[in-house]
């Protein structure tokens, strides 16, 4: 046994920069949904970010700023799907994308990219700022206000998702205001509310749909493929909107006010 050296090895530079990201599993084989698209979007996010999906009470599973924005902007391609009804749904996601993406910049540009690069860094930055109020009181426009209100967005897309795949005979418009009923009305005033309830009445048949978010798809496999990723889909967005929820809880960044 020679023993330690002396003097020890110089230590490698700590380096200021992010961790690089982790890239996500290939493909599987086969043509996809353009849910598959989304799925992997969201797995990005939360790979690149890092932490795992147990929470601790303190948000142990991270998102990644940059691709969590790009998964957002990758789902708008399902939320279209839905028709010309849900416009005014695809048009306060993407203000409040923009709001996101504001943010993000302002706070890159005085904290330095590094520090804000997850999405704990952007929340404590901007929570540091002080343009919050204690007890969940957000300010409009932020990064805390708008992730708040795409969260809400995605869970009802989740569930609209799941429920169309757990209940084949349902009506798209009976799946969709479940998951209305569920995840999003508690958040809205009485005119939001009439005007989803109206918008959720005029979605389009299932099997328009279905042809709609599988068009590469051949008709004999379209509908089971569409089902099988609907439900792959709604396990990345319940994963992303719990990491996402557990850090808003952590920072005092829960605004559970009304619209």
């Amino acid at each position: 046994d020679r023993g330690p050296t002396w003097p020890p090895p110089p230590q490698a530079p700590q380096s200021s920069q992010p961790p690089p990201r982790r890239s996500p599993s290939p493909p599987p084989p086969g043509p996809h949904s353009i849910l598959h698209a989304a799925t992997r979007a969201f797995e990005a996010a939360m790979a690149a970010g890092g932490g795992s999906d147990q929470e601790d009470g303190a948000g142990s599973g991270e998102m990644d700023v940059e691709l969590l924005v790009a998964a957002f902007r990758t789902n708008l391609a399902v939320t279209e799907v839905f028709g010309s009804m849900m416009t005014p749904a695809v048009k306060n996601d993407l203000a409040n994308l923009d709001k996101l993406a504001k943010a993000w910049a302002a706070l890159g540009k005085r904290r330095g990219a590094a520090q804000v690069a997850t999405l704990r860094g952007l929340l404590e930055a901007e929570r540091a700022s002080g343009v919050h109020k204690p007890g969940g009181v957000l300010r409009d426009p932020s990064a805390g206000i708008a992730l708040t209100w795409l969260r809400r967005s995605l869970a009802f897309q989740r569930g609209l998702l799941q429920g169309l795949a757990a209940d084949r005979g349902a009506t798209l418009s009976a799946v969709a205001t479940a998951a209305y009923k569920a995840h999003l009305e508690r958040y809205h005033n009485w005119v939001l509310r009439g005007t989803f309830k109206v918008c959720l009445g005029g979605l389009p048949a299932r099997d328009v749909f279905l042809d709609k978010l599988g068009p590469e798809l051949r008709p004999a496999e379209r509908a089971e493929v569409c089902y099988r990723e609907a439900a792959e889909v709604g396990e990345a967005m319940r994963r992303a909107d719990e990491r996402m929820g557990a850090l808003l809880v952590a920072l005092d960044m829960d605004d559970q006010r009304k619209a």
